[in-house]
């Protein structure tokens, strides 16, 4: 019997399974833009030269480590979740002081 049906945790995954969803995955298509106006924001507006960390899908338990962090809410069909850009404190302060040309 348990050959013959599948078991699934959620009508989701029963839907991937069968095929009549696609799985979600991490686009970086998706990402890209998000990662690329940052960075030239940082360039143009702060004269700040950096680069993207590591783009990873948070669990459910990890915790944003940034003292700092902006939050886009995004809900589509390939995907439903948030863009985090997250900061430490010193990283930010720096970055709002080259902003606004004073400490």
């Amino acid at each position: 019997m348990d050959d013959a049906f599948k078991i699934a945790p959620t009508i989701r995954d029963a839907l991937v399974e069968l095929g009549l969803t696609p799985k979600r995955t991490l686009d970086t298509e998706f990402i890209n833009p998000f990662l690329n106006s940052t960075l030239h924001v940082l360039k143009v507006q702060a004269n700040i030269e950096s680069h993207a960390g590591r783009v990873y899908l948070k669990k459910k338990d990890e915790k944003l480590l940034g003292d700092v962090s902006g939050v886009i809410g995004i809900v589509s069909d390939s995907f439903s979740g948030a863009v985090v850009i997250s900061f430490s404190e010193k990283t930010f302060l720096k970055v709002m002081s080259e902003m606004l040309g004073e400490e």
